[in-house]
């Protein structure tokens, strides 16, 4: 019984943070619209550190798939490592394609 319990307590309390992450967002935006705090320096500053921030999760992974090659070998864990450094690249190309449709 309490593997059912633990169950809805999870998924009850991942719902409630979800709401009130919701509910957070949508004031903060509002309010930031209000007072014009997202002009172009805000997006060019958001646009710099998600390309900083991209870098350094490229470099993490490809440390992690070099490890998981080293200490397992071809196993699942280098192949699963595979896969999010392909999804990785596969999202950022989607990301250039639209990025050079807006310009």
């Amino acid at each position: 019984m309490t593997q059912g319990s633990d169950l809805i307590a999870g998924i009850l309390g991942f719902a409630i943070a979800f709401l009130t992450i919701g509910v957070v967002f949508y004031f903060f935006r509002r309010n930031g619209k209000k007072k014009r705090i997202f002009d172009e320096r805000y997006h060019q500053v958001q646009n710099k550190a998600r390309s900083v921030a991209w870098v350094i999760s490229t470099f993490c992974i490809v440390l992690a798939w070099m490890a998981a090659l080293i200490v397992e070998g071809p196993g699942f864990s280098f192949f699963l490592i595979t896969f999010v450094y392909v999804a990785h690249m596969i999202a950022y190309l989607i990301g250039g394609i639209i990025g050079e449709k807006q310009y």
